[in-house]
């Protein structure tokens, strides 16, 4: 699915069709050369993208996920002691700590909304971070809480913006949390907070400094 979306978006950069399957293609296999070098920096638009949506998000997942439960020692044992919470931990980190802030959108039609008219054509930033964290929606919104039950967060966007990669990204943060949780003896954060990524509307540490006992294998 991912293939068909992007070589859809390079046609909308005005490539005709065959070109925008083979630069897709060779962007899925890693390639890095191209014949026509009149199309390299969209190449390399494309491969930002391509990374943006296939890995830095849930990097950054991962790691806020592990800083969270490092501050969190109750759930950090908790999901050492049953792996099957490794859901519930996930969708939680989504709400309290997404790695996508916010993102910006115009928009297609007037929008009356909380007394103010926005006019069509409009640019917005969309603060995802902050809904998740809206009081009147959220009972504690700042309180890391995975027995949460009504918990429809912000974290994968939503409508047709909904980021396609989340099916992955849930089934690979559960399993690095899960398997980090089980086999790191007594982990501890060496530095904290850590320093962070440069930028604002993508989220995580550059690194995580750990202190650990050792490693179950």
């Amino acid at each position: 699915m991912s293939r068909s979306i992007v070589s859809a978006s390079i046609r909308g950069l005005g490539w005709e069709a065959p070109r925008a399957q083979v630069i897709c293609g060779r962007t899925f296999r890693g390639e890095t050369s191209l014949p026509d070098r009149r199309y390299y920096w969209r190449r390399k638009i494309l491969d930002k993208s391509c990374r943006t949506i296939l890995f830095e998000t849930t990097v950054n997942l991962i790691a806020n996920g592990m800083l969270t439960l490092l501050r969190d020692r109750e759930w950090l044992a908790r999901l050492r002691q049953d792996a099957a919470l490794a859901p519930r931990v996930v969708e939680e980190l989504l709400r309290f700590e997404p790695p996508v802030h916010f993102r910006s959108r115009k928009t297609l039609a007037k929008i009356d909304i909380a007394g103010t008219t926005i006019p069509k054509g409009a640019p917005l930033v969309l603060l995802f971070a902050s809904g998740n964290r809206d009081p009147q929606r959220f009972a504690n919104p700042d309180r890391f809480d995975p027995d949460r039950g009504d918990n429809p967060h912000f974290g994968f966007g939503g409508g047709p913006h909904y980021c396609i990669g989340a099916p992955l990204a849930r089934l690979e943060t559960e399993a690095a949390l899960a398997a980090l949780a089980k086999r790191l003896v007594d982990p501890r954060l060496l530095e904290d907070p850590p320093p962070y990524r440069p930028g604002a509307w993508l989220r995580g540490p550059e690194h995580l400094m750990l202190g650990i006992g050792g490693v179950v294998s």
